[in-house]
């Protein structure tokens, strides 16, 4: 897993010797006024698990979330009970297709500001994606 205080390029370029398939990219999108930023990271991995730890390092998803049971309803969403004055919203938010999950997005709002981490497969890789967007 990333050491504390490593961003996610920083961590995909010292794994890139032991795992060339591991890749990043950033984008810029948005408009003037309401500008996004995405960051991809594709893990050499098809464990969810793995996918969620790390993403829960590099992208600050709060210890308050466990990684979640692949079983349960097709969609859930889980609050988080331990969420700061400041933030509006900060959820886990679950998508499951016949006891195996599809995908997990963290997401959350302050005043200004708004960000998701979504953790899900793409082919052979487990893929997280961070936007923030600042209105």
């Amino acid at each position: 897993p990333p050491e504390k205080g490593t961003n996610a390029k920083m961590y995909v370029q010292d794994l890139k010797t032991t795992f060339p398939n591991i890749s990043y990219a950033e984008t810029t999108g948005g408009t003037a006024s309401n500008p996004t930023n995405t960051e991809t990271v594709l893990l050499p991995t098809q464990q969810w698990h793995e996918a969620f730890y790390i993403a829960q390092k590099l992208y600050d998803i709060p210890m308050a979330f466990n990684f979640p049971n692949p079983k349960g309803k097709d969609s859930e969403t889980i609050k988080n009970g331990k969420k700061t004055e400041q933030l509006l919203t900060s959820d886990l938010i679950l998508e499951r297709k016949d006891n195996e999950l599809q995908k997990i997005t963290y997401s959350q709002a302050a005043e200004g500001f708004g960000s998701s981490v979504t953790i899900s497969k793409e082919g052979d890789k487990m893929k997280i994606e961070y936007t923030a967007v600042v209105d």
